[in-house]
């Protein structure tokens, strides 16, 4: 039975042969040719490991061309919806800026009709409370001069009566009635009062045609008269 493992039996020349040769998976008749066969084996591990190299640069190489390949294609479908996605929100955009544009006239639009409105209705309303104003003045200036008529009627006819009322009572119109008036000796003051009057006192006699003078003898006075008078004054 054959050894599954490398063993290489290189005993003695070629006419010797040995139990070991006989399991050995390569025997070889002298060392030598052992040392040969390891050093070819050596290099034929070497060439397979050179090959599984290569091989392995290759399969990299693939992939990393597969991967570049798949990154650029990603890449593209990456900018492609990045510019597909750009696209659309400037047109989002740009209709967004529509919109505004568009109900920001509609707004101004109105606030300008309103404005309109608003202002028609003041002036409106303005001229109605002038012209009600102007009504009220009116009518409030006749009140007024009604009232001013009335009032200087009425002055007039209360200065008439005063006027009466005065010439009424003037001294000469009194005196020709039969009245007399009593003044003091320099003509200065009117004596009215018992109190003003002591003995011996000369007074003024004012009649209507003339006047006198008198000595006062004596004085009588009336309590009741002249503390009724006090109580008047």
């Amino acid at each position: 039975m054959l050894s599954s493992y490398s063993c290489l039996g290189g005993i003695g020349h070629e006419r010797d042969k040995v139990i070991l040769d006989e399991v050995a998976h390569t025997s070889f008749d002298t060392p030598s040719k052992v040392i040969a066969a390891i050093h070819n084996h050596l290099a034929q591990l070497v060439t397979q490991t050179l090959q599984y190299q290569a091989q392995i640069k290759q399969a990299a190489q693939r992939q990393l061309n597969t991967a570049e390949q798949q990154t650029a294609r990603q890449l593209s479908q990456i900018q492609s919806q990045t510019i597909g996605q750009l696209t659309a929100l400037r047109k989002d955009s740009d209709y967004a800026w529509r919109s505004i544009q568009q109900s920001a006239q509609r707004q101004v639009k109105q606030a300008v009709r309103l404005t309109v409105e608003r202002y028609t209705q003041t002036q409106t309303l303005a001229h109605q409370q002038l012209a009600k104003a102007a009504i009220n003045s009116r009518s409030y200036q006749e009140s007024i001069m009604q009232n001013a008529q009335q009032q200087i009627v009425q002055a007039q006819r209360d200065s008439e009566h005063l006027r009466d009322i005065v010439l009424l009572h003037r001294p000469s119109r009194v005196l020709k009635q039969g009245y007399t008036m009593l003044m003091d000796a320099q003509n200065k003051q009117t004596l009215t009062s018992s109190t003003q009057l002591y003995l011996e006192q000369t007074v003024n006699i004012i009649l209507k045609d003339g006047n006198a003078k008198a000595q006062i003898i004596d004085v009588n006075m009336d309590k009741e008269a002249t503390k009724n008078s006090d109580t008047l004054n």
